[in-house]
């Protein structure tokens, strides 16, 4: 994903140009052991300010862990993987954003050429995304980030004073 320990230069970017909630880094598991980011929300508070990061989680699926199934994974993977990683994150009361790229919902669009392993990322699957988008929204009940923002940044700030380590400084 776009922001990692090679990029903390974006975030205080995003929050010069009015971001609020950033979305862009996604929980794991690093080889070291090290924790990526957090399963949860949290607030960063860098140079130029504070913004809520609201991590994508990751879920163990057959001993494989996964980021949420957005994107290419939800494309990729069988409807029915989604699905089992999405009902875990509901059991354990995980949080998690679902997004999709515009160009995902199009099997219409021209094809560009490139090696094989590139156009089967990019292409498979095509013709699929906008029936399981339909299942998805049949079988979970979303709301828009927006919505949520507020009672994120209470919940960033209750763990602030609770004394839990909610917060990360970035340059």
């Amino acid at each position: 994903f776009s922001i990692t320990d090679r990029t903390p230069w974006a975030l205080p970017i995003l929050v010069e140009e009015g971001y609020l909630y950033d979305s862009s880094i996604y929980a794991r598991f690093q080889p070291s052991g090290k924790v990526g980011m957090r399963r949860c929300v949290q607030e960063i508070v860098t140079t130029a300010g504070p913004i809520c990061e609201i991590a994508l989680p990751t879920a163990n699926l057959c001993g494989i862990q996964l980021p949420t199934p957005g994107g290419g994974y939800f494309r990729l993977l069988p409807y029915s993987a989604s699905r089992m990683i999405l009902r875990q994150f509901e059991k354990t009361g995980t949080q998690f954003v679902m997004y999709l790229h515009p160009w995902e919902i199009d099997p219409d669009q021209p094809r560009m050429e490139g090696p094989v392993i590139s156009k089967l990322r990019h292409y498979l699957n095509l013709e699929r995304t906008e029936q399981r988008l339909q299942y998805l929204l049949r079988d979970f009940a979303f709301a828009p980030v927006a919505n949520a923002i507020q009672p994120i940044r209470d919940m960033c700030q209750a763990r602030v004073e609770g004394g839990a380590a909610a917060c990360a400084v970035i340059g």
